[in-house]
């Protein structure tokens, strides 16, 4: 009799195997800590018993939490292993049938009434079922807690379908759960935002700055053009090495007055041009930090807006960086396919000779290695190394920027990817004597992720002390952020998967690993 499957989830992937320059290393496949949760189970003529879908994600769950991780990460973490979208992967990491959902959402929410059937259309859609409003997303957000917000509960394929407005209402997290009345209907009531206004970013010194600058000026606008972009260059630089605590609230207020500007002097021409460049420029910088954060749909409502004002103003280039913010946090979040398609309509957009056309020539690299697509890798890497001898020297800096070294960005991971461990030490290394060289370059959160490269790389290579001191190096860099923790969760899985959790160096990089996580979910709570 053929075994059912569980309607709610793919089965896992078969573990792969870490490669060695000689013989075989010791450890699982870096990207596969199920293999070591799916022991087959055997019955008493000996043949293999699969377990069911459902028993494998619960397992799975139980394992991330033992680790340490939060109930946001560990929703993060099934969303891209089991390939569902955020509402459900949040009830698998609650580990909630949807039956105990309903009772937990009429708990939280008394004056709303759903049935099970309600949420299954609300986890459905767009493809099918009844889009959740608002409201209705901020309800399920208070039934799951955990510091569960409604950006959370939303994916491309959901923010594809919502109005500017509502994005903004997303990003702002200004959405107001009390006028919601019954959910167990679709009205039109019910599917429009009822949303409290949004408040003003008006608060910080910045603001303040910003508007003397512009008041008492022959030209003001102008005045205030000129300070945006000095704005705009500072937090890109601040971003790259002291993380988005520092420049958040600055850079909403920026382009709080950016939008400002539009509203009071309905500027056009080149004037209504260089604003929403600047507006554009705010919005991918604000992009990068709100995923630095963890907190992923603000930061593709970001890139969506920084694309469409790029193209709007003229600037391409914009758009180009605002479509490689999407790519890396599709990456990160394991998605390769979605992350190459991206990194291509980035390439068609961004002129060629500027540092975001080459950026995204690397990522396609990389994509192209998370995929198994050796070839397609190295046709990249070939692409990427002729668009960076192109570019000019003073290339861009901060966030917006490319590190110069023998082979592109990303080289190494690639090669990671691919199982190339000896090759991707050897690159890290000379990447980070080229790129890296002592004082302010170590102090950027690009270099920690290189050496978690570098660690990913020696664990590979059975390297496995040395592996765990370079992961407690890179986790002591100042600023962590959302990738790095990535990175640093798949080399404490490694290392985990090795069996040798009582030396001092794993059991150091253990507990500093666990200290990020809780720290970057606490971060994005706040936010």
């Amino acid at each position: 009799m053929q075994r059912r499957r569980d309607p709610e989830a793919r089965q896992l992937p078969e573990a792969g195997n870490f490669r060695r320059a000689k013989g075989r290393s010791p450890l699982p496949s870096l990207g596969c800590l199920e293999a070591s949760l799916t022991t087959d189970r055997r019955n008493l003529e000996g043949q293999v018993v699969a377990k069911s879908a459902k028993a494998l994600r619960e397992q799975i769950r139980q394992e991330l939490f033992r680790r340490g991780m939060s109930t946001k990460d560990v929703a993060v973490e099934l969303a891209a292993r089991l390939h569902v979208r955020p509402r459900v992967a949040w009830r698998y990491a609650m580990g909630w049938p949807q039956w105990k959902l309903v009772q937990e959402f009429r708990s939280a929410n008394p004056h709303l009434a759903i049935g099970e059937s309600r949420v299954s259309e609300w986890e459905s859609w767009p493809f099918g079922g009844t889009r959740p409003s608002l409201e209705v997303l901020a309800a399920l957000a208070s039934a799951f807690g955990h510091g569960c917000v409604v950006a959370d509960l939303l994916d491309e394929a959901d923010l594809d379908r919502m109005s500017d407005a509502e994005r903004r209402l997303v990003a702002t997290r200004q959405i107001d759960t009390g006028q919601a009345r019954s959910a167990s209907y679709p009205g039109v009531a019910q599917e429009a935002a009822r949303v409290s206004p949004a408040s003003e970013y008006g608060s910080s010194s910045l603001t303040y700055a910003l508007g003397m600058v512009e008041s008492g000026q022959p030209d003001s606008l102008g005045a205030a053009i000129d300070a945006l972009e000095e704005v705009i260059a500072f937090t890109s630089d601040r971003l790259a090495t002291a993380g988005p605590a520092p420049v958040l609230a600055d850079l909403l207020a920026a382009r709080q007055f950016a939008r400002s500007l539009l509203d009071r002097y309905k500027p056009i021409g080149a004037r209504a041009a260089d604003i929403q460049a600047a507006a554009a420029w705010l919005s991918s910088i604000l992009a990068v930090a709100s995923s630095y954060q963890s907190d992923h749909t603000s930061a593709l409502v970001w890139a969506l807006d920084a694309q469409n004002r790029g193209q709007a103003a003229g600037h391409p280039v914009i758009s180009g960086w605002a479509l490689l913010t999407r790519a890396t946090i599709s990456h990160y979040q394991g998605r390769g396919a979605r992350s190459l398609d991206l990194a291509r309509q980035g390439a068609a957009m961004a002129p060629v000779g500027t540092v975001a056309f080459a950026k995204l020539i690397c990522q396609q690299m990389r994509s192209h290695a998370s995929l198994g697509n050796t070839q397609g890798m190295q046709t990249a890497r070939l692409r990427a190394q002729t668009a960076i001898s192109a570019l000019d020297d003073d290339a861009n800096a901060g966030v917006h920027s490319i590190a110069r070294s023998a082979e592109p960005p990303y080289t190494a991971a690639s090669l990671l990817l691919v199982g190339e461990y000896a090759e991707a030490s050897a690159v890290t290394e000379g990447l980070i004597t080229t790129a890296y060289p002592e004082g302010r370059a170590r102090e950027t959160s690009s270099y920690a992720r290189t050496l978690l490269v570098l660690a990913l790389a020696q664990a590979g290579l059975g390297e496995l002390d040395e592996a765990a001191a370079t992961g407690a190096a890179a986790l002591s860099v100042p600023g962590t952020v959302w990738p790095t923790v990535v990175l640093a969760g798949k080399l404490d899985r490694a290392l985990a998967g090795a069996g040798i959790s009582d030396t001092a160096e794993v059991s150091e990089f253990a507990g500093l690993y666990r200290d990020a996580a809780r720290d970057l979910a606490a971060a994005g709570s706040r936010t």
